[in-house]
C-alpha cells in the first residue's frame, strides 16, 4: 500500500521541522510497515512508508534522480514499469534499482514533464523539482490511491491520509456538507473532503505548486462515446474476444510481484472470473 507525506514552505527561511515530519510518518505506519524514510531540503520535507511488493531489496524513498534535479515519494504501483524501463534504457538512462519508482525519475530526467500519461497503474506521486522549486502532486486516472493537500499560511502540506495534517499543528474542522453527502450517498464525492480547508487531488489530475503560483491540469478523462465509435462495427463474437483479451492483459499486469499474491473470493462471478483468468495467465498460480 505505502503512504506519503510532505511539506513545502514557500519561504526558504522556514526550514522544515524534522520532528513533525517523523511524527506524521508514524501516523502512516499501517500503510507501509516494511520501512519508512524521510528527507529535508531546507524548506521542503518528503517522507514515505513502504509496503514492499516489487524490488524488495530497494531502499525506501524519498528517491532522487540521477541528475539530482528531482526527488520523489510514491504510493502505488506502475504495472508497465518493465516496458518503460526497457524504453528508457535504449534512450541512455542508467538504472540503479529494480523498482517502478525509479522509472518516474528517469522519465523526468530525460525531459518527459508529464510521465503519468505513460503509466498503467494506481499511484499517488509527489515530485520536488530542486531547480525550479516546484512541487507536483499527481493522482492516478481513477483515483484508486488517495492524495490530499492543505494550503496553510506557510505553504502546502500533503499526505495519503487526513491525520497527517494534525502533526503539523493544523486543526481540522469537519466539513458538514461532505458529511451530509456521505450519510446520503454512502460516500464523499471526489471534489469534497470530510474536513474544511483540505482538498483532494482529483482522479486523472496533476497540481503544480510554486511559492507564487498554483497550476491544475486534467491529464486524462473517460473516453466519450463519440471517441469509441470506431468499435461499433464489431460483431458480438469480436466484442467477447476483445473484452476477454483486455481482461487477461489487465490481470497479467496486476500479478507482477516479488511476493505472494492472494485473491479474496466473494463467491460472485467477478472474483471467480479473476481467479480463473489468473490461473490461466500464470502457470504457477496456486
Amino acid at each position: 500500500m505505502c503512504g506519503i507525506v510532505g511539506q513545502f514552505n514557500f519561504d526558504r527561511n522556514h526550514v522544515i521541522d524534522a520532528s513533525q515530519l517523523q511524527s506524521s510518518l508514524k501516523k502512516l505506519h499501517h500503510r507501509g510497515p516494511d520501512d519508512s524514510s524521510w528527507a529535508i531540503y531546507d524548506n521542503v520535507g518528503l517522507g514515505m512508508t513502504r509496503l514492499s511488493i516489487v524490488g524488495l531489496k530497494s531502499i525506501c524513498g524519498p528517491y532522487r534522480s540521477e541528475s539530482g534535479r528531482y526527488s520523489v515519494v510514491f504510493n502505488g504501483e506502475i504495472y508497465n514499469y518493465r516496458e518503460l524501463r526497457q524504453k528508457l534504457e535504449k534512450e541512455g538512462y542508467k538504472f540503479r534499482m529494480q523498482n517502478d519508482t525509479e522509472v518516474i525519475l528517469a522519465l523526468y530526467d530525460l525531459g518527459y514533464q508529464e510521465p503519468e500519461i505513460f503509466f498503467r497503474g494506481m499511484f499517488a506521486i509527489a515530485v520536488w523539482d530542486h531547480s525550479l522549486s516546484k512541487l507536483t502532486l499527481i493522482r492516478d486516472r481513477m483515483g484508486k490511491k488517495p492524495l490530499f493537500y492543505m494550503k496553510t499560511e506557510r505553504g502546502i502540506i500533503f499526505g495519503s491520509e487526513h491525520k497527517v495534517f494534525l502533526e503539523f499543528d493544523q486543526k481540522l474542522k469537519p466539513n458538514l456538507e461532505a458529511i451530509s453527502d456521505f450519510l446520503t450517498l454512502g460516500y464523499v464525492p471526489f471534489n469534497k473532503c470530510p474536513f474544511e480547508n483540505v482538498s483532494a487531488v482529483l482522479p486523472g489530475h496533476r497540481i503544480e505548486f510554486t511559492s507564487i503560483t498554483v497550476s491544475k491540469k486534467q491529464y486524462w478523462h473517460i473516453p466519450l462515446f463519440s471517441e469509441a465509435q470506431k468499435d461499433l462495427s464489431l460483431t458480438e463474437t469480436q466484442w467477447i474476444d476483445k473484452i476477454e483479451s483486455k481482461l487477461e492483459e489487465s490481470i497479467k499486469y496486476r500479478l507482477i510481484s516479488d511476493v505472494e499474491i492472494g485473491i479474496h473470493l466473494s463467491g460472485g462471478i467477478d472474483s471467480s472470473l479473476l481467479l480463473g483468468m489468473a490461473k490461466k495467465t500464470v502457470t504457477n498460480f496456486l
